[in-house]
C-alpha cells in the first residue's frame, strides 16, 4: 500500500530517546493530523515534528502505515510492542526555566483543558517549547490539579522531598505538601523557628519546591534579625538593620518605610553587605536627581568608600563618565536619563545590584522611565525598592512597582491583576479598588514598612495645622468669577481626568492656553501670578480690571513670620508648587531684607547643593545664614532640611498626599533634634476650593492605608460613586458658598 503514496506525502520516523521525529514536507493536512498526537511540537530549529512516545500516538502511527501507507517504517520497527508504553496523561509538567520554573506539555487538546491551564496564575503561552509555562506563584495551583490528576508530574518537580515546602503567591503564605500533620506544625513554629532545619535533624525528608520558596522562606526568618552583620562608620538603629537582613537573602525587596524613618542608610548597608560578599561588582542607584550628590555624601558617611561615579552633564560628559563607571563600586544617576540612555546603562545594571530610590517614580505602567526600570530589572543580579509613598491613586501603581520591579511577575499577568483588584471601567479599561485585604496579604513577604511612630518613640509628635486666611472683599469677588467658569467647564469637558491635571500641573502656570480651571489655583495663591502669565484668558481678566493686583493674605501672612523668624534667630522652609511663586516670594523677601536660599528646578545641580548645605550649615556667633529654604517640589523628596528648622509652611496645596507628606518629612527625620516642636502650616484662603481640597486628601491616601494595612481605609477609596476628587470638591464649594 505503500507504493500508493508519494515520496511528497510520506512522513518519516526516526525515534530519539521517548520521543518520535516525524519529517515532512509541508502539508497543511499533514500538519493537522500530527498536531492532533498526544505531546505534538514542532522542532523549528530542524523543520520537524516531535512526538512524545504514549499508546495512543502509537497506535495511530501504526493505522498510518498499514492503512494508508503515510510512514517510512512500521512503528514496532522502532518501537518495542512488547514494551511497556504508557497511556498519554492529559497533561504533563516538566522543568522550564530559573523564572518560569514549570513548563505544562497538554497531550489531550481539549478546549476545556487548555482553558483550565490557561487560568492558572501566570500562564502565558510558550511558542517555542509548545508548552503552558508557570512562574514559582504558581506551584501551588499546579500541585492541586497534579493531585486531581489532571497533570501528571513523573519527575515529581513539585513534590522533591517527602515533606516540600512551597510559598503560594496566590495567597503569600507557605503551604506543606505531604505529611497532611506538617502543616500544622509549621503554623505554629514559623518564622520564630527554623523549620526546616529541625526537620532535617529529626531525619525528616523535607526541601522546598523551588529555589524561589527558600527565598522568601529565609527572608521572613531574618524578620527576626536586628543585628547588621557589618560595621559601617555610623551605627545603624535596629529596626534598619532588620530591613537590611530581610533584603540581602532576596532577589527583589522594597522597604517602604514612611518618610523621614532612614530608607537611604538601609539601601547602603544592603549593597555594602552585597558586594563585600562578592555577589556583584557594583551598585547602580536611580534615585531623582535632586539628591543624587546628597546620596553620594550619605555613601561616604557610612561606608568610607569614595569609589563613586554620578552620572551627569551633557551628552559627551555622560559618555565619559559611563566609561568610568563600569570599573566603579558605585554608580549614582537619575531617572531623567533612563530614556535617554539605557543603552549605556543596561550593561552596568546586568547581573550587579539595582536600587530604585523613590521607587513610585516609575508607578506609571506606560512612562519611559518605568518601561526603563522594568527592563533593568530583569538584567539585575539583586533589586531594592526604596519609597515612603509607593501608592496612592489605583492598583495599578501597586502593580508597576512591586510586580514590575520588586519581585517581577509576582501577581501574574497585568490582566489577572486588574481583573481581581479593580473593577471594569465605565468607558473601558479598570477603575476604583477591591480586594485589597488579599493583595496586602499577598504583598507583605516582599517588602517592609516602619512608621515614625513606630520606631522613633524619641522624636516629638508632627503637628499639621490649616491656617484659614481670608481674602479681600475684592479678592472674594474675583475667586467666585473664576470659580463659575472654572464649575462651567468641567460641566463642559469630555475628559475629566485631562481638566483635573491642568489644575494639579505645575507647568500650567505658563501656558498661553491656561484654563479656568488653572487660573482658579494661581488665584488662591496670589493674584499677581496671573498679571505674570501668558494666559490670554488671564489677560482679559487682568486688563478688565476684574483681578486685584495685590499680592494676597498668604504672602503678607508669610512675610511678617519670616521676618519675625528671622529676628529670633529661627529657620523655615518653605514649600510653592509653582516657580513664578518662589521668585514673587523671593523678590518680596529681597525687600524685607530676609536671607533665604532657593531650590527649584531651574536652579543647577551644584546651585541647589550649595543651598541646602547653607541651610543645614551651624553658624558661630552671628547669624547670617539663610532663615528660609524656599523650593518647589523639586526638593520634596530626599533632602533632610531638620538639622537647623523645625517650621514648614504649604504656601499652596500639592493635593496628593504623597507630596504632602513627601514636604512635611524634609524637617521631621528620625535624626532630628528631639528637643524642638515640629510644625507643618498649610495656607488656604477661606470660603475657596481650598477648603474642600484639604479635607479630602485624605480621602485620596486611603488607597495607600489599604494597600498598606494602616489606618483610615475607606470604601470611598474604590472610586465606584463616578466622581473624581475635584468634580467633589467643587460640589462641595458650590453648596457651601452659592
Amino acid at each position: 500500500m505503500t507504493g500508493n503514496i508519494s515520496l511528497e506525502r510520506k512522513i518519516f520516523l526516526t525515534k530519539e530517546g521517548n520521543f518520535l521525529r516525524l519529517s515532512f514536507k509541508y502539508d497543511v493536512n499533514l500538519v493537522e493530523r500530527v498536531k492532533a498526537l498526544p505531546f505534538s511540537r514542532y522542532d523549528a530549529e530542524n523543520k520537524a515534528w516531535l512526538v512524545e512516545i504514549t499508546l495512543e500516538a502509537v497506535e495511530e502511527l501504526e493505522k498510518w502505515f498499514s492503512i494508508e501507507g503515510l510512514t517510512d517504517v512500521y512503528i514496532y520497527e522502532l518501537v518495542d510492542k512488547a514494551g511497556d508504553i504508557k497511556k498519554a496523561p492529559d497533561a504533563i509538567l516538566r522543568r522550564g526555566s530559573l523564572k518560569r520554573p514549570f513548563l505544562v506539555f497538554i497531550g489531550n487538546r481539549s478546549e476545556n483543558l487548555f482553558n483550565r491551564l490557561k487560568s492558572l496564575p501566570g500562564a502565558q503561552w510558550e511558542r517555542q517549547a509548545q508548552a503552558m509555562s508557570y512562574p514559582p506563584l504558581a506551584q501551588v495551583a499546579l500541585n492541586e490539579l497534579v493531585q486531581r490528576k489532571v497533570i501528571e508530574d513523573p519527575d515529581s518537580i513539585l513534590t522533591p522531598a517527602d515533606v516540600t515546602l512551597t510559598y503560594d503567591g496566590r495567597y503569600g503564605n507557605f503551604v506543606v505538601l505531604g505529611d497532611p500533620r506538617a502543616q500544622e506544625a509549621f503554623k505554629i513554629n514559623f518564622p520564630n523557628r527554623d523549620v526546616i532545619a529541625l526537620w532535617k535533624e529529626k531525619g525528616i525528608d523535607c526541601a522546598f519546591s523551588d529555589e524561589f520558596s527558600e527565598e522568601v522562606y529565609r527572608g521572613e526568618l531574618e524578620r527576626g534579625n536586628f543585628e547588621l552583620p557589618i560595621a559601617l562608620k555610623e551605627e545603624l538603629f535596629p529596626y534598619q538593620a532588620q530591613a537590611v537582613n530581610v533584603a540581602v537573602t532576596r532577589s527583589g525587596f522594597a522597604i517602604f518605610d514612611a518618610p523621614g524613618v532612614g530608607k537611604t542608610p538601609q539601601a547602603i548597608a544592603w549593597g555594602k553587605i552585597l558586594l563585600d560578599r562578592n555577589e556583584a561588582e557594583r551598585c547602580v542607584i536611580v534615585t531623582p536627581g535632586a539628591v543624587k550628590t546628597q546620596f553620594a555624601r550619605e555613601i561616604q558617611r557610612f561606608t568610607g568608600d569614595n569609589d563613586i561615579v554620578v552620572i551627569d552633564g551633557d551628552k559627551k560628559k555622560r559618555a565619559e563618565k559611563y566609561i568610568a563607571a563600569k570599573s566603579a563600586r558605585w554608580v549614582i544617576l537619575n531617572y531623567d536619563l533612563l530614556a535617554l540612555d539605557l543603552k549605556s546603562i543596561t550593561p552596568l545594571v546586568t547581573n550587579q545590584l539595582l536600587v530604585a530610590d523613590e521607587v513610585h517614580k516609575i508607578k506609571s505602567r506606560q512612562s519611559k522611565r518605568g518601561q526603563a526600570m522594568r527592563q533593568l530589572s530583569q538584567k539585575a543580579h539583586k533589586r531594592l525598592a526604596l519609597s515612603g509613598t509607593p501608592v496612592e491613586n489605583d492598583p495599578g501603581e501597586w502593580y508597576s512597582i512591586m510586580s514590575g520591579f520588586v519581585v517581577p511577575g509576582i501577581f501574574g499577568t497585568a490582566m489577572e491583576y486588574f481583573n481581581r483588584y479593580s473593577y471594569p471601567g465605565r468607558f473601558g479599561g479598570f477603575e476604583g479598588a477591591k480586594n485589597l485585604g488579599e493583595l496586602r496579604d499577598r504583598s507583605k513577604p516582599h517588602y517592609i514598612r516602619r512608621n515614625k511612630q513606630e520606631v522613633a518613640t524619641h522624636l516629638p509628635p508632627l503637628r499639621v495645622k490649616n491656617q484659614v486666611l481670608d481674602a479681600d472683599e475684592k479678592l472674594t469677588i474675583a475667586i467666585k468669577r473664576v470659580h463659575r467658569d472654572a464649575q462651567e467647564e468641567i460641566q463642559k469637558a469630555k475628559n475629566i481626568n485631562a481638566v483635573e491635571s491642568d489644575l494639579f500641573n505645575d507647568e500650567s502656570e505658563g501656558s498661553s492656553a491656561m484654563t479656568a480651571v488653572g487660573m482658579l489655583r494661581l488665584l488662591c495663591s496670589s493674584p499677581r501670578l496671573l498679571y505674570k502669565s501668558n494666559s490670554n484668558a488671564a489677560k482679559a481678566l487682568c486688563e478688565a480690571g476684574l483681578i486685584p493686583d495685590v499680592d494676597g493674605p498668604k504672602l503678607d501672612e508669610l512675610r511678617s513670620l519670616a521676618i519675625e523668624m528671622q529676628a529670633n534667630d529661627e529657620r523655615l522652609v518653605v514649600f510653592t508648587s509653582f516657580r513664578t511663586m518662589a521668585n514673587l516670594i523671593a523678590e518680596r523677601f529681597k525687600e524685607d531684607k530676609v536671607r533665604y536660599v532657593m531650590y527649584t528646578g531651574s536652579n543647577s545641580t551644584a546651585e541647589r547643593d550649595r543651598a541646602v548645605q547653607a541651610f543645614t550649615d551651624v553658624y558661630e556667633g552671628s547669624n547670617d545664614g539663610p532663615t528660609v529654604f524656599l523650593a518647589t517640589d523639586a526638593a520634596a523628596e530626599g533632602l533632610n532640611l531638620g538639622k537647623m528648622c523645625s517650621t514648614l509652611i504649604n504656601f499652596d496645596l500639592a493635593f496628593k498626599p504623597s507630596t504632602m507628606i513627601q514636604r512635611a518629612n524634609r524637617i521631621h527625620r528620625v535624626d532630628g533634634d528631639t528637643t524642638k516642636k515640629y510644625i507643618v502650616i498649610n495656607y488656604t484662603i477661606a470660603k475657596t476650593i481650598e477648603e474642600g481640597i484639604i479635607q479630602m486628601v485624605g480621602q485620596k491616601a486611603d488607597l495607600s492605608d489599604a494597600i498598606l494595612g494602616e489606618t483610615g481605609s475607606r470604601h470611598a477609596t474604590t472610586g465606584r460613586t463616578g466622581r473624581n476628587l475635584f468634580e467633589h470638591a467643587i460640589k462641595n464649594w458650590s453648596e457651601q458658598n452659592e
